[in-house]
C-alpha cells in the first residue's frame, strides 16, 4: 500500500489581497497586497477622516470653543463636534512617507534613536 500525495493533502496557499488607492499627499496610484492576517505592505494607513458640509461644521462653530492646553501649546476646541456624512480613507505612498518622516526629523520632531 502506497501513500499518494493529493492535492487535497496540500497546504493550503493564501493568495494576498490586492487594493487600489491614492497617496492623499501626490496623488499617485498605490497598489497593496493585504494579507489574511490583515497586515500590508506597499503604503501606509492613518485612518478614516470625517467628512461633513458646511453647514455642519458651521453649526458646531456656533456651538462654541474651549481653550486646551497641549503641552506648551494652547488651541481652542469645538464644544461640539460636526457630524460626518461619510468618512475617506487616509493612504500615504512610501515616497511621502519617508519624505515626510525626514522632515519631521530634521525638525527634531521624531526621536532618531530606535
Amino acid at each position: 500500500m502506497t501513500n499518494k500525495l493529493m492535492m487535497r493533502d496540500l497546504p493550503k496557499i493564501d493568495r494576498p489581497r490586492e487594493l487600489k488607492r491614492q497617496c492623499a499627499i501626490c496623488g499617485k496610484k498605490i497598489l497593496m497586497k493585504v494579507f489574511s492576517n490583515d497586515n500590508y505592505t506597499g503604503g501606509n494607513y492613518f485612518g478614516k477622516i470625517p467628512l461633513y458640509t458646511d453647514e455642519e461644521f458651521e453649526k458646531a462653530r456656533r456651538a462654541g470653543t474651549t481653550k486646551e492646553r497641549w503641552g506648551k501649546t494652547v488651541v481652542e476646541v469645538l464644544k461640539k463636534d460636526p457630524r460626518p456624512y461619510s468618512h475617506a480613507e487616509y493612504w500615504e505612498c512610501d515616497e511621502c512617507y519617508a519624505e515626510a518622516y525626514e522632515e519631521a526629523k530634521k525638525n527634531e520632531l521624531v526621536d532618531g534613536t530606535k
